[in-house]
């Protein structure tokens, strides 16, 4: 593909791009909280509360992350990334 084209095709894609708000990105490690900490997240994650998880978080790292708000990824629709969780396995 030419440089002309990958610019028209670049060009085109950002135009079709849904806006996306810029977010932090936390990186958590639940493994690593205490106890009942880590026990209350992974209820929250199993029930789907997005505002109790945001809670835990934000105790844990100092940081509140933003879950589950409008917008969407520019990868087949999936929702914004807003904290990377690392287990140990």
């Amino acid at each position: 593909m030419s440089r002309h084209a990958m610019q028209r095709r670049l060009t085109r894609l950002v135009q079709q791009a849904p806006q996306v708000t810029a977010r932090r990105l936390i990186t958590i490690c639940p493994d690593e909280w205490p106890t009942a900490i880590r026990d209350a997240y992974d209820a929250a994650c199993a029930s789907g509360d997005l505002v109790r998880q945001a809670d835990l978080i934000e105790r844990q790292t100092g940081e509140r992350p933003v879950l589950g708000g409008p917008g969407t990824g520019l990868i087949r629709d999936h929702p914004v990334v807003s904290v990377i969780e690392l287990r140990m396995r």
